[in-house]
């Protein structure tokens, strides 16, 4: 993976009562709004189990780890996302996060772009 290459970052919450799913729904979109500047944030979804409905994940994607990484370690970011923390699955097996990096893509029955080998570069044909 080189340091340019997109990310995808998962952070894991859960809750126990409506009203704590209520306020993480809130509590992302009020983080959303602050963070939706912020450079190399390409986008970021709210994503509901649907066999547990406790279960909550933040899907971001950044155009590089460089670019999640300076995010996440400017002082700001905690109290950012303060909103979210008390729900903060911390019994998930493995850790409450995860950066991910892309090393293959369909879309609609098709690949997006050119084959991707294995270490997330393109191949190159010829």
């Amino acid at each position: 993976m080189s340091a340019a290459d997109p990310v995808r970052v998962f952070v894991y919450y859960r809750v126990t009562t409506a009203e704590q799913a209520a306020a993480v729904e809130q509590g992302y979109n009020t983080i959303s709004e602050q963070i939706a500047s912020a450079p190399g944030l390409l986008r970021n979804e709210l994503l509901r189990s649907v066999s547990d409905q406790s279960s909550f994940a933040v899907f971001s994607e950044w155009e590089s780890l460089a670019a999640f990484s300076a995010f996440s370690s400017d002082p700001s970011h905690r109290d950012v996302t303060s909103l979210l923390r008390p729900y903060t699955d911390t019994g998930r097996a493995g850790a409450s996060f995860a950066v991910y990096e892309m090393v293959a893509c369909h879309h609609g029955g098709t690949s997006m772009g050119r084959p991707v080998r294995a270490g997330g570069h393109p191949a190159h044909s010829g």
